[in-house]
């Protein structure tokens, strides 16, 4: 058993780094120290109060907000499994994912727990953020601090996350403290985020991209509660950007066209951002030629991903972008991933046959919540061929035919580029000595109609 890493580092920083701001919003800011202290005070209130031990489920279901991100925090240092709910989301889903996952405690709003009826009774508690973020000054108040954060193991089971159901019933995808960890360090890696960035935490809290909420922890990076409500709004958006200097900003593809056409950028100072990256569905090139030139220095990056598996390929769009590049492709899968095609009996594909696009990574879910079926999940996944001289291609069902892949700075080939496409994932063992970064990696299997001319595979982390 130990202490968890992530939250360890929060607990042995320096005075210096602790009077340093982690969060800000609208109406105030948050330390690292005041992080800490009530961090740890909501963590004892949740294991002696609240009863709530090891391993329960706590549900949240509030809006993004320092009172959201704090109860997120606690309830991770108590040891419990986070389980957020999509704040306003349909009663009849909410009520569905409450009786899945059968919390030990559920907290929301006055308003939402009127509105929620589960069949089981939940234990509840009514929280009211507020624009100063002071809604859990009385809980705070009453509240014995734990000395330290709970001990887990690596792969005890730390945040629940349910997809959208758009294929079907939602699913909780289950993420251990290793894959957490994991996860939040690959997007550190990718970003290069440091004390002297600001980051727009724009997903809602119920997302996988939340977990822009725990970079602070591995890099000091300051990060602004931009609410659901007002990510909604592209000029909102905007003026947050242009107000607080921002300098990082990750967000759906639909999002950053809605910015580009209602943001007024042109008339906006926007000189500290230095890289946007964007997410979801297909970034038109005329869309992405137009935010280029608005913002000529700024670094762009397709990041393709699943609540699955964060992080599968990057591509960093190249300037100026290629006039024969009618579609943007999913990029390079990271080098701390094992990605390689392969056939139903998990053996690598040959040339030119058809394979699915398999990622092994620390990050890898272990699996599907109340799934008993050992190692097997599903998921959409990549749908595409490998092609010689550095291409992919897709079946087309509304996704690029083909597109090439860039060269690497000093010309050579940078290795396989990843398309998008809907499939099925398949979750297995990790092959024999495969190593990724944070170790007890995974396989996820993106069922896909994949060609293999150039292997997809980038070699295991060392």
């Amino acid at each position: 058993m130990q202490a968890h890493h992530l939250f360890s580092q929060l607990m042995h920083m320096s005075a210096k780094d602790l009077g340093q701001t982690v969060f800000l919003w609208s109406g105030g800011f948050m330390t690292f120290g005041q992080l800490r202290d009530r961090m740890l005070r909501l963590a004892g209130w949740l294991n002696e109060a609240a009863g709530v031990l090891p391993g329960d489920r706590v549900a949240l279901c509030l809006p993004k907000s320092p009172e959201a991100v704090l109860l997120m925090y606690g309830i991770l240092a108590a040891g419990a499994v986070y389980a957020p709910l999509q704040f306003l989301g349909p009663a009849g889903r909410l009520n569905a994912i409450l009786k899945s996952v059968q919390p030990r405690l559920l907290l929301t709003t006055s308003n939402m727990a009127r509105q929620l009826a589960p069949v089981d009774p939940v234990p509840l508690r009514e929280i009211e953020p507020r624009e100063d973020g002071g809604g859990l000054e009385p809980l705070l108040a009453a509240a014995s601090p734990r000395a330290s954060v709970a001990e887990v193991a690596p792969d005890d089971l730390a945040w629940l996350i349910f997809t959208s159901g758009s294929t079907g019933e939602p699913k909780g995808v289950m993420l251990s403290h290793r894959n957490m960890t994991a996860n939040v360090e690959a997007m550190q890696r990718r970003d290069g985020m440091s004390p002297s960035d600001l980051r727009v935490s724009h997903a809602p809290m119920h997302y996988i991209s939340a977990f822009d909420l725990l970079f602070g922890l591995v890099s000091g990076v300051r990060v602004f509660l931009l609410p659901e409500r007002a990510a909604m709004f592209p000029e909102r958006l905007a003026e947050v950007l242009e107000s607080q200097r921002s300098t990082i900003l990750s967000c759906s593809a639909t999002a950053l066209r809605l910015l580009l056409e209602r943001g007024q950028l042109d008339r906006r100072d926007l000189s500290a951002m230095r890289r946007i990256s964007f997410y979801g569905e297909p970034m038109t090139i005329s869309a992405l030629r137009q935010v280029m030139a608005t913002l000529p220095r700024v670094e762009f990056v397709n990041h393709y991903g699943a609540t699955e598996i964060d992080n599968i390929a990057n591509y960093i769009v190249p300037r100026p972008l290629p006039e024969d590049l009618p579609r943007l492709p999913l990029g390079l899968p990271p080098d701390y991933c094992e990605v390689t095609l392969r056939d139903e009996a998990g053996r690598e594909v040959a040339e030119g046959d058809v394979g699915e696009i398999c990622v092994v990574s620390a990050g890898t879910t272990a699996g599907y919540w109340g799934d008993s079926r050992p190692h097997c999940i599903e998921a959409a996944g990549g749908i595409g061929r490998f092609l010689p001289h550095g291409r992919f291609r897709l079946p087309r069902q509304g996704w690029p035919s083909s597109f090439h892949r860039p060269q690497g700075s000093d010309g050579e080939d940078p290795g396989p580029a990843l398309g998008p496409g809907r499939g099925r994932s398949r979750l297995a063992a990790p092959s024999p000595g495969a190593r990724c970064v944070g170790g007890g990696a995974r396989r996820a299997r993106y069922g896909n109609q994949g060609r293999g001319a150039e292997r997809g595979r980038a070699e295991p982390a060392g």
